[in-house]
């Protein structure tokens, strides 16, 4: 049996928190990882989000998105998904 956690697009995510944050006590980026290089859309990302709940139990959350969202070429896409993620 294998353990295979679900890939969320990054947006969704944040549509999630947004809608459970009364829910939420803390919001923890644990890594960010370069998975792909395409030329149309640039880098793919993919990153590991920790949600701490009120009740003291978490979930962890696997996000994708690509470099096309970066603000600026000197955000980091840590910088980015910390920004978009935990600063709703």
């Amino acid at each position: 049996r294998t353990n295979k956690m679900k890939i969320y697009n990054i947006d969704n995510l944040r549509e999630f928190i947004g809608n459970n944050i009364e829910k939420i006590k803390e919001i923890k980026i644990t890594s960010v990882k370069d998975v792909d290089y395409h030329p149309m859309v640039g880098f793919t990302y993919l990153a590991n989000v920790k949600l701490t709940l009120n009740s003291g139990r978490y979930k962890m959350y696997k996000a994708m998105f690509n470099s096309t969202y970066l603000e600026d070429e000197h955000e980091t896409a840590r910088d980015y998904v910390k920004d978009y993620l935990i600063n709703l």
